[in-house]
């Protein structure tokens, strides 16, 4: 389990960003208040942010469970062919599961439960 525990004083916590071309394989692993807000000075982090990645047919996010977000739990960007299964997100701010800039095509999206938005 990843967790931030400052939720209450400064709405900062963990963010996984993958960029370029790489082959990453999350399953199973819980994300509690993770994400930053963003504010119009600074740009939002998401926990998990898979951005530019191209072709990504052998890599996948399942399993996961995204908690009390202070941003989007899962954001792609720039990335084909991924497949996020079976994740669990929970009161989270935002587009909870997010295709962004228009480059993010042919993934396999499923499963996915999403609570309390």
């Amino acid at each position: 389990m990843i967790r931030e525990y400052s939720r209450h004083v400064d709405p900062v916590g963990v963010s996984v960003q993958i960029w370029q071309k790489s082959i990453f394989r999350f399953s199973n692993f819980n994300v509690e208040n993770g994400g930053y807000a963003g504010t119009m000075e600074s740009k939002a982090r998401f926990p998990v942010h898979i951005n530019f990645n191209g072709d990504a047919s052998d890599s996948y996010i399942k399993g996961l469970a995204i908690v009390d977000s202070f941003a989007r739990a899962i954001v792609l960007e720039g990335v084909s062919n991924l497949l996020v299964d079976s994740n669990v997100i929970v009161n989270c701010k935002g587009h909870n599961i997010a295709l962004i800039g228009g480059t993010a095509y042919r993934n396999h999206i499923a499963n996915n439960y999403i609570l309390a938005v």
